[in-house]
């Protein structure tokens, strides 16, 4: 018996679910004996029956981008920090110096998946001087502190930097 690849990949879509929200259980639970955490389980699998589809879209599983690859993970969160950290220094110069030059500006994106997508509108947000607005596919709305250029690409290689390189290592 050979299983379609639509059925594969509803298996796994399932299997990830339920192993997220099991994790949840656990992380909200306040008692750790074999008896709750086999309840947390079963809840688990029955609510992901119903969730599945709904928790992954078909479309994320076909691309591959729904477990990130753990090194780069691990790399993209340390530059993260770093980068908050060297944007926290800029704003606090600045509320010295006086050098804020708020305003909107529209970025583009190369990233292909939502993951991706919402990964880097989250590390733009974390980042002191930015806050993501509006999230529409490719393109994201930035109010940002130190406006240099109200040019979309050069804008945008202003606020990503290195980071959209960095998401998209983690996720497709």
């Amino acid at each position: 018996m050979r299983i379609s690849n639509t059925h594969l990949w509803n298996i796994i879509r399932f299997i990830i679910t339920t192993i997220v929200l099991f994790f949840i259980w656990i992380i909200f639970s306040s008692d750790f004996s074999a008896f709750w955490l086999l309840f947390g389980f079963y809840i688990a699998v029955i609510i992901s029956l119903f969730t599945y589809k709904l928790f992954i879209n078909i479309d994320e599983a076909a691309r591959h981008a729904l477990i990130p690859r753990p090194f780069n993970l691990i790399r993209a969160y340390i530059f993260l920090v770093y980068s908050m950290y060297v944007a926290s220094w800029k704003v606090f110069c600045s509320i010295f110096t006086r050098a804020i030059n708020p305003g909107v500006v529209y970025i583009k994106t190369k990233l292909s998946s939502d993951i991706g997508r919402s990964a880097l509108a989250n590390a733009i947000t974390f980042t002191p001087g930015t806050v993501v607005i509006n999230l529409d596919e490719d393109h994201i709305t930035v109010h940002w502190l130190f406006v240099v250029s109200r040019h979309s690409k050069a804008a945008g290689e202003e606020i990503k930097k290195s980071m959209e390189a960095s998401i998209r290592r983690v996720w497709l």
